[in-house]
């Protein structure tokens, strides 16, 4: 399985090495900022023109929709998939369920079980346009399957669709997290008062918790870090 550029592969690619950039540090932000703005597919950081890079990310979704899911798996609501797709983009790190998709379609005027949600859900998973995190209990140790998160695979896609910052660097997070041999498996922690962003195992059984925000602040450090 491969993955779009980290921002190290893009360093790289663009011809600087970290120790390079280490004694840099504007020219490392101006990178790191060009990366967390167009993501870390690499045609579209080829193509100069805002409006031809946006129709081409377009393209990649297009594509996602049609090929990859409709043809491959037979489906016959293509708008479906595609309303789907776009509302998970809009709304990346958010815990999700088909039953609340269900809702958000009836008041769309679309009727659509959840099993055929769920469904879809799996078949969006498997293109790897997406990815789901279950929800982790800190205090049972248990999972829950009923509500879950999910992420892009890469910035790019959901630029047109999320405007929040906080939820875009979270993916940012969720993707490098993702890229690391050493842990077996992410989670996110909830509770009716609190949340931890991602919870990650490690292969021998130990857990690492994380906390994402684009800024710590006297204003919403206990908020942040209570969990």
């Amino acid at each position: 399985k491969l993955l779009p550029f980290s921002f190290k592969e893009f360093i790289r690619y663009k011809g600087f090495t970290v120790s390079e950039l280490n004694e840099a540090p504007m020219k490392r932000s101006a990178l790191f900022y060009d990366y967390f703005n167009k993501g870390g597919l690499i045609d579209v950081h080829n193509i100069n023109n805002d409006q031809t890079r946006a129709d081409f990310i377009d393209g990649i979704i297009s594509k996602i929709i049609l090929d990859d899911v409709v043809k491959r798996f037979n489906i016959r609501n293509a708008t479906a998939i595609e309303l789907i797709l776009k509302f998970i983009f809009a709304n990346i790190g958010k815990p999700l369920s088909p039953s609340k998709l269900t809702k958000y379609f009836k008041e769309l005027n679309i009727n659509i079980e959840e099993d055929t949600i769920a469904d879809y859900l799996l078949y969006l998973e498997k293109t790897f346009a997406i990815d789901e995190l279950l929800k982790f209990d800190w205090s049972s140790k248990k999972i829950f399957s009923k509500l879950k998160k999910f992420y892009a695979i890469d910035l790019a896609l959901i630029r047109s669709y999320s405007r929040d910052l906080g939820f875009q660097l979270e993916n940012l997070v969720y993707l490098e997290l993702k890229r690391d041999p050493g842990i077996k498996q992410i989670y996110y922690g909830a509770t009716t008062k609190s949340e931890i962003d991602f919870i990650t195992e490690d292969q021998q059984g130990n857990y690492t918790k994380y906390q994402v925000t684009v800024k710590l602040s006297e204003m919403n450090y206990d908020r942040e870090l209570k969990a």
